[in-house]
């Protein structure tokens, strides 16, 4: 797998290196605005790689539908476990 460009900072401030730190070791959290048919791909990616992921949606339908494990997305359909596999882990929420 290639290894992702890391940007660099001259003089990085202390709370700079820390979230670099949380990040290099998948201590951070990710949050994403939206479970649509961006969002919820984009909070996915970010729970297969291994960090905690939160959604965020107002859709209360599309909230429920996620913690049930079923697919709300015509184009994304459950074929690889995908919303089952987000409801029952304990390093992914949506609200």
């Amino acid at each position: 797998m290639a290894s992702a460009a890391r940007a660099t900072v001259a003089h990085p401030s202390e709370s700079c290196k820390s979230l670099m730190s949380k990040i290099e070791n998948k201590e951070a959290v990710v949050g994403v605005m939206g479970l649509g048919y961006v969002g919820l791909p984009l909070v996915a990616t970010f729970h297969a790689a291994g960090f905690r992921a939160l959604g965020f949606d107002t859709s209360e339908d599309k909230v429920r539908a996620l913690e049930k494990g079923e697919s709300y997305l015509d184009h994304l359909r459950d074929s690889e476990g995908l919303f089952q596999h987000l409801a029952s882990s304990p390093s992914f929420a949506a609200t």
